[in-house]
């Protein structure tokens, strides 16, 4: 006698995430951008990460752009905060079509954990990640659809480029008055070589000045 068994199990978390950025341009195509992070578990019962990120953005042509980050995240383990390192080298592109906008970004991203499990945590880690978004961007529109893909390699040597996880996203962005923004989202990741995948359901508010 032979018979299969399926397990299904479900779980799920809240959290609160606080940004602060700011953009300054310092010649005509050369910004410096600078974003500090908190993150709650549980919305606010306790802080899961702070980060904070620097870097720069260079406009090559009016719809290319290169860009060149540092991220340095503490994040809370049961021993306490360990800092995670972060840098990354972008290339985007964006153009629009009447009232579409079509964007792409790659980014290959090295990073170093100083939480270390086992020996393998030693070393860096590489990731190439590629998004495509398409959104409804005519000028000051209320509303603003948008549907992403995006796909995440981790590189383990020269000839190791294997697909770890691909995002599905769809979003819808409200502009209001004085500034203000606010918008929600939601995410499918598809995990390889696990056997749980995640959804996020995503609410912000924004302002700019």
């Amino acid at each position: 006698m032979s018979g299969a068994n399926v397990v299904f199990s479900q779980s799920h978390t809240n959290e609160l995430w606080t940004e602060f950025g700011a953009s300054v341009d310092v010649f005509q195509d050369v910004s410096v951008d600078a974003v500090v992070e908190a993150r709650f578990q549980e919305v606010g019962s306790y802080l899961k990460s702070v980060s904070g990120e620097v870097g720069f953005s260079y406009k090559v042509s009016k719809p290319l752009a290169i860009g060149v980050t540092y991220k340095c995240t503490e994040k809370y383990k049961p021993q306490g905060f360990f800092a995670a390192h972060t840098g990354a080298f972008s290339v985007s592109y964006r153009e629009k079509f009447g009232d579409v906008r079509v964007a792409y970004r790659n980014k290959f991203e090295a990073s170093r954990d100083m939480y270390v499990n086992e020996s393998s945590d030693l070393l860096p880690s590489f990731e190439d990640r590629n998004r495509l978004k398409i959104s409804y961007a005519r000028k000051k529109a209320f509303l603003s659809p948008s549907v992403s893909i995006e796909t995440f390699h981790a590189i383990a040597n020269s000839q190791s480029f294997t697909l770890t996880e691909m995002r599905y996203g769809a979003g819808l962005d409200f502009n209001l008055k004085n500034k203000y923004e606010a918008g929600i989202s939601y995410t499918f990741k598809q995990s390889f070589g696990k056997l749980t995948n995640t959804s996020v359901y995503s609410i912000s508010i924004a302002k700019s000045f």
